[in-house]
Order: structure tokens, then C-alpha cells, then sequence
């Protein structure tokens, strides 16, 4: 039941026999390692690095843990690795020369993390991991003294030793909920106890006091208790019940105190308050009930012993915050000691013995987390120094004492965290040395104390993070290793493509870790926003993709944790809404997209945690459900969607949403707490499968149906409460697959159609109780592909079609290979049915490999860091024709990769999108110049070259011309799209008429007419057809007749205008001095229009109706203004010596009127003919 345990080091790399695969015509091939220069290594194969985004220095891993550090007698023992090798054990004696590598225990470039360590009569003993997994081993400082001690849990599963301590001349440790002895030997190390009240390991908090071990451990009868032992089976026994019968006191912060065991527990009744113990139960008991409440107590954190005193952090009696106590060991020694913070949380810890006195780290009264010193009385409690003034945090770590003086690191604000002395006074505190320059940390760390001088690991950006020494001056504090060449991590993660952009999250070493992106190309992948300027982070994360648009969770000092979107632009990067105001967090937990927004759960300061779903706008980001549940306080577990609906695990609960207030419930709670491991909630078909747990069947498969009656669990494959423990849950072909023990055969491949009987094992590659341990299963098409250790631990790549003659071996382990351990799972590419992953030979170490399910189809794709040496590549992420991911070449650190499309397929030619169909208006006879939109082409390498045929510019002829648009990469490779340019000609002729025509006949015949022709201009007809009607020459009655004129060109386009022609009828002449006869009237139906007709005589006619435009005079006799042209329908009379105005030179009045009545008859008469 241990195999996942060791497959915790084999997560990344399988060691295959790839080292028999040809470098031949390899771009670099032959490379050794670091030879040539850093443009030689980005030649290597066609993997190429997208942009050095923190350039500068840094270098080799290393350990940050404390437990891979000791000095045992005058070795400094630690865990580093460089770029040949895994991280590993090595040693120094202070001296550059004396500093080595001890052993490389995981042979290459993988990883034998060393751990755990201890020291026992003059040897250190580690955990670490080979091919028989993590396992207790030993060593002197030599190769040939350093060796595995045991293989606690046989074959490829891992016996995973923890807590490691001397007791007497033996060595205790605990594994799993078990607790073993050792004296170095194989046959010494054996098991004291088993430990079955729990599933989970449970022996914890291992700690000496008065010669004898003290523990925390779950047995069936008792539950959770304080246990001891003397390192013999029968000495290991339970001390005191102090919650009676299965009730779990939990004892926890064990500590020594002059011979007698310090701890918190609850007994039931009290509350969880301060024990102490002298290894009997009747010398087992509570120093004092400090709260006195029913179930309340201290609720203790951060202890410290020093001077015979057990100081703590908890809450004060008067309601003050997490602050400082203290206890002897009796009910009056134990109390409130100091409120540091007045209001707020002190929260002290780590307290260390300096000169009688204790040191600790605490927060204050205006200011930040500084060093502080108490002697054990309120007033001997008080502020050693503010490092960083204000209310800035100094942040002391690491705190160590060489000769009374304590060293440690801290900031000052200015030169970052760096490494600082104090001997407990304000002037005796300062810092020792800015070992990187600048206000960089120098990221000090695992220090220890050996003949006299300080070892630490300590970063600049010359070298990077190698190991240093210091005598507490600054002169003598210098580095002690060198090796190889430095540099820095941008470290990118979260890689999220969006519609071709890759976006992600990096540190340039300027703005902290902000969002990036990257279309591929050095000049592409760019800053996208500085969220919180400065160096500061927004610890973005959540990145999720929903359609076209990026939502993420990040943090800025004024608004705390919120929901962010970004389309790629800096201006385009904002805050969705602010769901609680000020400083407080939305607690956002995001599910991921659902019906095309995004789900989540969320605190909006108002009702707690809630379902949620934004479209990306605040008045869109909206509450689906105000449930009744408390869901805070637990991560989401796998959100997936089944039939179209939304399944997600909270609090060991499984629920369900379709998006609606009333579709969202709970389906059914789950036993188990929200600790325990992934549930791998997993959708096959109409299914949900998952890893369900209870107390009395352990862990076993479930199966839902989406309703609480059809939540169930599928078998127990193992009986008992320990349970199968299945993992690596994957759906193909309609089947679960997943690895499983069944107590029989180990860890195997199993598959399920989700009933018992169709639940079964595939195959069994090991056989006997070892197991292969499968994981990493992964869905290629209809092949499933997973990584299986053989017997001797190595790892394999097998692929299966889900028979056990299907379960087949792609290619075997070669000597000397293991996995790496780092998180990289495999990346399916489908439709292409390909599977590539990161794996190693002998020759390149760790790179990046694919296979096509065939042995010789198994290749390595990229020799990143050149030769033996590892880029151990991380977060493969596919985005179109491209592959981006984490590496390190050895020269510019952890940064951002791209693997071409052709480093797995081979040489694939680009991908070009023409726009869309263009139609433009003619400017001319020849058409138009029409300039083309862009295509968008790509490549897998760099951007593509593109050619238009005909050229963007170019005169296009009217109709329809194929535009054809051609990509070419660096190869030549084309690809090729097309599109139509329409030129239309829809623009009517410009078409003007004649003026308007006026001619008089002398009789009321029609009669020919020509008019002077109209003119058109087109844009491109050279000459448009011009009709009219009635045509020139045609025969006009008297009266006005209205002309159209059409004028066409030859895209049919038709522009019209209008003219007149007026045929005036000459009146017969009268005698000179004749006038109308008194009594002559008009005839009756002469009248043109309703209004009065004028009296007979020569009177003036009414000035009524005006008479009709151009047929009639102006009324009467008036005359008319100066320079007025006379109506063009009643032309006058002119006689030789006429004015023109009406009458002759030298005449009478008489003859004027004459000629007014003679004008007044003759327009009378048209206006009759034209009406009748």
C-alpha cells in the first residue's frame, strides 16, 4: 500500500533504455557537458529558449530544509546538486578541497534527496531514495561507509523513515503508523510497534526527555495518546489514557524541560490545555487549567524551552491576541507573561538560549516581526531591536548561537535578508555582512556551527546559491565553494494557453511574480502587468481560461485577494470586482469554466463561503447559491462536468450545480475529512469515479450516478480498513483505469466499468506483494500509457489496451536510471496519438522525450542542457503547433521553452488563416488599389514570411480576383490559403440637364423641339448612355412638358434629372388704338383657375390666385421692377422704338392699357388649350 509513496520520486523522469537511441543528424549531437558556449547549447536540438527572463546569476539546487543539514563530529553533512547530478549527500570539512560529493545514491541526474538526518555514535543515518524507493540508510563521510541499512518495505514500494532520533546508542524512527529501532546493521533494524487505530500515519511528535522516548501514536482501544519507549518492543507502551476509552487527547509540541516531558492535550473535560509527564500515569498530569471553560484551553502554537521555562503563544486571559506565556511546570508558574502587539497577535516564536536569556521572533506595537528578548518576566521582556524601522517585518529565521552570539537572517529594508549577529542588546546587533549586494536577499539558510566558524548556504548574483563560512566578522565571512556557473530562475508556472497566447506566471527579479506572456517568440513573451508594482508579488494563481479571456486570483495590499481577468493587454489586466471591501480577502477557490463563465467559491464578507459565477464584468459576477453550509477552511477537489452537469467535492461532501439556485445541492457527504488525499474525482461517461473512503473499508473505489442512492462504492479490493488506496484515476474507452493493492499482488493496474464485477485487476507486472506501483496513467486516443517500476525498481514506460495481453511493455529501464520526482506529469497530443514526456539516457540526462507506443518510435527530442548534464523540463504545456515549457540549460536558469512542432512530428510546413473576403468600391476604369488585410500565419519555430499574390496595393480590375496568400518558414515549408477581393462598381453617373426650354409658335400645333443635350461623368464607364424622354426633335404640344433624362453606365448604375420645355402660342394682332369691347368677357370655361375672373373692360384683374409659374403677367399694369426678366411662357411684343416696358415711345395711357388687356387675353387663351 506503500507504492505511491515511491512513485513520489518517480513522478517525472522513467529511466528507459533510451540510451541506445541515435544522435544522429541532431543539430549539437556529441556535445559534452558545458563544452562550447551558451549559443552552442540553444542550438541543441530545436528546443529554444523564449526569453532569459531574470538573467543573471544562480545556480545550483540545493536544499532548504533543515533536516538535510548536520555536522556530525568535524563533517558538515548537507543535501545540493548540480546540474550533472541529482540532489545528493554531500560533505565538507571547511575547506574548499573537502568539500564533496559523498555518493551519488540515485545514479545521474535523479534525485536521492537525502533526509532526515541523524546522527548515532559518530554516523550519519538519512533517508533517501534508490531503486528499492525511499529507504534508512547510513554513511561515514565515504563511498565505500556509506550504504542502504535496510529495505523497510521490499522491492519498488518505500519504507519512507521519518523523524529520526538517537536514543541511547540505538536509533528510533517512525514510517507509516509504524515505529522501528535500528543499530545501523540490517538484522538491527527492526519494527517495535504497529500502531492500527488509524489508516493514516499517526506516530508523530518523537521527542527525548529523561533518557526516555515520548510520542504521539493511534492504537484501536485507546485512539490518540501519549506513548513511550525504551527502543524494545516490549518497552513501548502506552503511558496514560488521558481521554478515556477511543476519545483522542492528541498530544502535540512535545518538548523536554530539565528531564520531564511538556505537551498539550485534551482529557475530555478541560479543553485542550498544558500536560506534563515523568513517563508514568500517575506522574501524567495537567499543570493547570488555565481557561477554566468546558472544552475551551490554550490552543498553544510555537513553543520554546530555554532556562527551565516552557514559553508559547497563546491567547491572553483579558481577550488579548496570540501573545506570550510562559510555564515551570506548576499551576502558579504558568500564566500570561507579556500583549507584545496591544492590540493584535504578538504570535512569538522561535525561541533560542542566548546567554541565559531567551531570544525569540515577535510581532509589536507599531512595528513589524522583529527579534525580542525575555528573561522571563514582564519587564525583562522588551524589543532587542527594529531591524527594519516601522512597521516593516525584519522577519529573523534560521537562528542559530555560536559562542553566545546569535546569528540569523533578517531584512533592514535596504539590503534585503542577509545575515545579522546579536548577542541580545540593541548595540550588539547588526549586520554581519550584505553577501548579495543590493536590496536582494542573499537567501541564507541550513546554517550550522562547526569548530568554531558558521556554515550556511547563501546566494550572490556572481556565483549563485553556493555554500559560505563566516567568523562572525565581515571580513571573515566568505564563500566556500564554487561550482559552476551561476544563474537565475524566472521559474515560470501555471502555463495557460488563450486562444494561441500562452500566459503564465514569472519573477523577472524586478516586479516579483506577475503575469507574463508569449506567442512564441522572444520579442512576444513579455511583461503583461505589474500588479502590485514594484518587487513586491500579487501570488497570482488560479490562472483559468474561459473562451477568450484569462481569470486569475491575485493579491494587492489595498484590496487584498480577489478575482482578476486579463485579454493580454496591460489596460486590459483588471480587477473583475472587489468582493469584500478594504484589505479582506474573497477567499476565492476557483472550479474552472462552466457554461462559459467562471465558477467559483467565495467570501463576499456577508453571508461566508458561497458558490459564485462571473462572465468577467462586476455586475455579472453573481451568486448561484447562498449555501448553508460552512464551505471555508477546505481546497475544492476535481471539479469535473458529467451530462452537462457541474460535480465538485467540498468539506468530504460531493455536490452538484447546473447553475441555478435551485440545481445546486449536495449529492451525498462522504466519511473522511477534507485532509485526507485526493479524492481524484474522475468522469467517465454518465459516471463520476473516485477514491472513497470510510472508516471501516479504508479507501476504496466509489462510483456516482450524480444522485445520493447511487453514490456507492464499487468493491472493496482489499478488505479491511487500510483499504486499496486507488490512484491515477483515468477514463478510456468507457472504463476507469487506475493502480490499486490488493493485498495479493501489490500495487497493479486495475480497470472498472463501475461494477463489482467489472471491477478487476489488468495485469499483474510484478508478481508477489512488491507491485509495479503504476502512475502517471494517461488517455492517448484509445491506448492508455503509465510509467510501472520492474522487480528491481528501475522505472518503465507500458502502454495498455485494457486486456492483460494488450498490457505491454513500450521500452525497458537501462542500468543506472531512476525518476526525478519532479512535477511533471505526461502530455498527451491528440489527434496525433502521440505521447511526450521527460525522461533520461545516460548520455543527455533529464530531457524531453515522445513516443508513438513502438520502441523504435521512442525517442529523445531536445538535449536542452548539453551532454549528461539535466534541463529537467517541467509544465509541458501544448499551445497549437507548439510545446512550451520550464528548463534550465545550465546558463540562464529555470525559464520559459518552446519545443517546436517538428522536434516531435518532424519538419511540418506553417499554418496560415486569410482574412475574410474583401469588397471594395471602384476608384476608376481599372478597378480600385485595395490594400489587404494581414493574414495570421505561425510556425513552430519563428514567425513565418508572407507573400501575397496579387500584392497588398495592387490595382484590382473589377469583379472577382482569388487572392492567394502564402506562408514560409525557415525551411521554405509553404502553406498556402486563399480569399476574394470583389471590386464592384454600385456609383450612379454624375448627371447634370440642360436649362429649361422656352419656344412660341404662332398656332396651337405641336411642334418639333430640340434642346441641347445633357452631360454625365462616371467613374469608370468612359461614356454613359443617355436616353430621353421625349427625345430631342420630338413634337411638343403648346403648354410646359417636363423632359427625364437617364444617364446609365455600364455596370447598369442609373442617375435621372428633369428639365422643362415650354411651347408658348403667339396671340393674333390687334388694330393700333382698338379696344376691347366693353362688354367682352372671357369665356366660362376659359377661366384657368377657381378664383375671381377679372371684370369685362379693361379693368385690372383681381390680385388673387397667382396665375400659374410662367403662364400669366404681373396683375394689371404694374410695372415691373427693374431689370426683372419677363415671363418665359408670355414673351412681349416689342415694336420698333418699344422700351420694353409696356409701352410705346411717346404714347398715350390709352395704348397702354390697350396692351395690357391684349397680353391678359392671350395668356387666358394658352391656359384654356393647355387645360383642355
Amino acid at each position: 500500500m506503500q507504492a505511491m509513496a515511491k512513485w513520489g520520486t518517480l513522478l517525472l523522469a522513467l529511466g528507459l533504455a533510451l540510451g541506445g537511441c541515435s544522435d544522429e543528424g541532431r543539430p549539437g549531437a556529441g556535445v559534452s557537458a558545458k563544452q562550447g558556449s551558451r549559443a552552442d547549447a540553444l542550438a541543441v536540438g530545436e528546443a529554444r529558449l523564449l526569453r532569459d527572463i531574470q538573467p543573471g546569476a544562480a545556480s545550483v539546487a540545493y536544499a532548504e530544509s533543515a533536516s538535510q543539514s548536520l555536522r556530525v563530529g568535524r563533517t558538515l553533512f548537507y543535501a545540493a546538486s548540480d546540474l550533472r547530478n541529482g540532489l545528493e549527500l554531500w560533505k565538507s570539512d571547511g575547506t574548499p578541497e573537502g568539500t564533496v560529493l559523498v555518493m551519488d545514491i540515485q545514479p545521474g541526474p535523479y534525485d536521492g534527496n537525502p533526509d532526515n538526518f541523524a546522527e548515532l555514535d559518530g554516523i550519519l543515518y538519512f533517508s533517501a531514495t534508490d531503486y528499492s524507493g525511499n529507504e534508512l540508510w547510513r554513511s561515514d563521510g565515504t563511498p565505500e561507509g556509506t550504504w542502504r541499512v535496510k529495505d523497510l518495505l521490499p522491492g519498488p514500494n518505500s519504507g519512507a523513515p521519518r523523524s529520526l532520533i538517537r536514543l541511547g546508542h540505538r536509533l528510533v524512527f517512525a514510517r507509516d503508523r509504524e515505529l522501528w529501532t535500528s543499530d545501523g546493521t540490517e538484522a538491527g533494524t527492526v519494527r517495535l510497534r504497529l500502531f492500527e487505530g488509524s489508516i493514516w500515519p499517526t506516530v508523530s511528535g518523537l521527542t527525548v526527555s529523561g533518557g526516555t522516548l515520548f510520542f504521539a501514536a493511534n492504537d484501536t482501544d485507546t485512539g490518540d495518546e501519549l506513548w513511550k519507549s525504551d527502543g524494545t518492543p516490549e518497552g513501548t507502551v502506552l503511558v496514560k489514557d488521558i481521554w478515556p476509552g477511543a476519545g483522542y487527547s492528541q498530544p502535540a509540541y512535545l518538548r523536554d524541560v530539565n528531564g520531564t516531558l511538556f505537551f498539550t492535550a485534551y482529557d475530555g473535560v478541560h479543553g485542550n490545555e498544558l500536560w506534563k509527564s515523568d513517563g508514568t500515569p500517575e506522574g501524567t498530569v495537567l499543570i493547570a487549567d488555565v481557561n477554566p471553560k468546558p472544552n475551551s484551553g490554550l490552543f498553544i502554537s510555537s513553543p520554546g524551552v530555554v532556562g527551565g521555562l516552557y514559553y508559547f503563544a497563546s491567547q491572553g486571559p483579558n481577550g488579548e491576541g496570540d501573545e506570550l506565556w510562559k510555564s515551570d511546570g506548576t499551576p502558579g508558574g504558568t500564566g500570561f507573561l507579556k500583549d507584545l502587539m496591544q492590540p493584535g497577535n504578538g504570535s512569538p516564536q522561535s525561541f533560542i538560549a542566548v546567554n541565559g536569556v531567551a531570544l525569540f521572533t515577535a510581532n509589536g506595537k507599531e512595528m513589524g516581526r522583529e527579534l525580542w528578548r525575555t528573561d522571563g518576566t514582564p519587564e525583562g521582556t522588551v524589543l532587542v531591536k527594529d531591524i527594519f524601522p516601522g512597521p516593516g517585518d525584519s522577519l529573523p529565521n534560521f537562528l542559530v548561537v555560536m559562542d553566545g552570539v546569535l546569528y540569523f537572517v533578517a531584512n533592514d529594508g535596504v539590503s534585503g535578508n542577509e545575515l545579522w549577529r546579536s548577542d541580545g542588546t540593541p548595540g550588539g546587533t547588526w549586520r554581519v555582512k550584505d553577501i548579495n549586494p543590493g536590496s536582494a536577499a542573499s537567501k541564507f539558510s541550513k546554517a550550522q556551527v562547526m569548530d568554531g566558524r558558521l556554515y550556511f548556504f547563501a546566494f550572490d548574483v556572481v556565483k549563485g546559491m553556493e555554500l559560505w563560512t563566516s567568523d562572525g566578522t565581515e571580513a571573515g565571512t566568505t564563500r566556500l565553494t564554487d561550482r559552476g556557473p551561476a544563474t537565475s530562475d524566472s521559474m515560470p508556472v501555471s502555463f495557460v494557453d488563450v486562444g494561441g497566447t500562452m500566459f503564465f506566471v514569472a519573477d523577472d527579479g524586478v516586479h516579483g511574480y506577475e503575469l507574463w506572456k508569449s506567442d512564441g517568440t522572444p520579442e512576444g513573451t513579455v511583461l503583461v502587468k505589474d500588479v502590485v508594482p514594484g518587487p513586491a508579488s500579487s501570488a497570482l494563481g488560479s490562472l483559468t481560461r474561459v473562451g477568450e479571456t484569462l481569470f486569475f486570483i491575485a493579491y494587492t495590499p489595498a484590496t487584498g485577494y480577489e478575482l482578476w481577468k486579463s485579454d493580454g493587454s496591460e489596460a486590459g489586466t483588471v480587477m473583475v470586482t472587489e468582493m469584500r471591501s478594504g484589505t479582506a480577502s474573497c477567499d476565492c477557490n476557483v472550479f474552472g469554466a462552466y457554461q462559459g463563465m467562471l465558477y467559483f467559491i467565495a467570501n463576499d464578507g456577508v453571508s461566508g463561503m458561497d458558490l459564485w459565477r462571473s462572465d468577467g464584468t462586476a455586475e455579472g459576477t453573481v451568486k448561484v447559491k447562498d449555501l448553508s453550509y460552512n464551505l471555508s477552511g477546505s481546497a475544492i477537489r476535481e471539479p469535473v462536468q458529467m451530462d452537462g452537469i457541474l460535480y465538485f467535492i467540498r468539506l468530504a461532501a460531493l455536490w452538484r450545480t447546473d447553475g441555478t439556485d435551485a440545481g445546486t445541492w449536495m449529492v451525498k457527504q462522504l466519511v473522511g475529512d477534507s485532509s485526507m488525499e485526493s479524492y481524484q474525482l474522475t468522469a467517465v461517461g454518465k459516471r463520476l469515479f473516485f477514491r472513497y473512503f470510510d472508516y471501516s473499508y479504508g479507501s476504496e473505489l466509489g462510483v456516482s450516478d450524480g444522485t445520493p442512492e447511487g453514490t456507492v462504492r464499487v468493491k472493496d479490493i482489499l478488505p479491511g480498513m487500510s483499504g486499496s488506496k486507488p490512484s491515477s484515476l483515468v477514463g478510456v474507452n468507457g472504463r476507469v483505469y487506475f493502480a490499486a493493492n490488493d493485498g495479493v499482488s501489490g500495487n497493479e493496474l486495475w480497470r472498472s466499468d463501475g461494477t463489482p464485477e467489472g471491477t478487476v485487476k489488468v495485469k499483474d507486472l510484478v508478481p508477489g506483494l512488491g507491485g509495479s506501483a503504476p502512475t502517471l496513467l494517461t488517455r492517448v486516443g484509445e491506448t492508455l500509457y503509465f510509467a510501472a517500476a520492474n522487480a528491481a525498481g528501475a522505472p518503465e514506460l507500458w502502454k495498455s489496451d485494457g486486456t492483460e495481453a494488450g498490457t505491454v511493455r513500450v521500452r525497458g529501464p537501462a542500468p543506472g536510471l531512476m525518476g526525478t520526482g519532479d512535477p511533471v506529469s505526461f502530455l498527451a497530443l491528440e489527434p496525433e496519438g502521440m505521447l511526450v514526456f521527460a525522461a533520461a539516457d545516460s548520455a543527455s540526462g533529464i530531457e524531453v522525450w515522445k513516443t508513438d507506443g513502438t520502441e523504435a518510435g521512442t525517442v529523445r527530442i531536445t538535449d536542452i542542457a548539453p551532454g549528461p548534464s539535466s534541463s529537467r523540463p517541467r509544465t509541458l504545456t501544448r499551445s497549437g503547433n507548439r510545446i512550451f515549457l520550464t528548463a534550465n540549460d545550465g546558463w540562464t536558469g529555470y525559464e520559459p521553452w518552446l519545443i517546436p512542432w517538428r522536434a516531435v512530428t518532424g519538419p511540418v510546413p506553417p499554418t496560415v488563416i486569410c482574412p475574410e473576403d474583401v469588397t471594395t468600391e471602384a476608384t476608376g476604369a481599372a478597378g480600385a488599389d485595395v490594400s489587404l488585410p494581414e493574414a495570421r500565419a505561425s510556425d513552430d519555430t519563428s514567425t513565418p514570411r508572407v507573400t501575397y499574390s496579387p500584392e497588398s496595393g495592387s490595382t484590382f480590375p473589377l469583379g472577382d480576383t482569388l487572392v492567394s496568400v502564402t506562408a514560409h518558414d525557415e525551411e521554405e515549408l509553404t502553406a498556402t490559403c486563399t480569399f476574394h477581393v470583389f471590386v464592384r462598381d454600385t456609383t450612379a453617373p454624375q448627371l447634370t440637364c440642360p436649362e429649361d426650354v422656352s419656344v412660341t409658335v404662332e398656332d396651337e400645333a405641336a411642334h418639333a423641339v430640340e434642346f441641347p443635350p445633357a452631360t454625365a461623368v462616371d467613374l469608370v464607364t468612359a461614356a454613359p448612355v443617355l436616353t430621353y424622354s421625349p427625345e430631342s426633335g420630338s413634337a411638343f404640344l403648346p403648354g410646359t412638358t417636363p423632359v427625364t433624362v437617364t444617364a446609365e453606365d455600364a455596370a447598369g448604375n442609373r442617375a435621372t434629372c428633369d428639365f422643362q420645355v415650354s411651347v408658348n402660342v403667339m396671340p393674333a394682332p390687334f388694330d393700333a388704338g382698338t379696344e376691347p369691347d366693353a362688354g367682352m368677357e372671357p369665356d366660362a370655361g376659359m377661366d384657368p383657375d377657381a378664383g375671381p375672373v377679372p371684370d369685362a373692360g379693361p379693368q385690372t384683374p383681381d390680385a388673387g390666385p397667382t396665375p400659374d409659374s410662367g403662364t400669366e403677367p404681373d396683375a394689371g399694369t404694374q410695372t415691373p421692377d427693374a431689370g426683372a426678366k419677363p415671363d418665359a411662357g408670355v414673351p412681349p411684343i416689342l415694336e420698333p422704338g418699344d422700351t420694353g416696358c409696356g409701352c410705346a415711345a411717346g404714347s398715350d395711357a390709352p395704348v397702354s392699357a390697350v396692351w395690357g388687356m391684349l397680353g391678359l387675353l392671350g395668356v387666358m387663351a394658352a391656359r384654356r388649350r393647355s387645360i383642355s
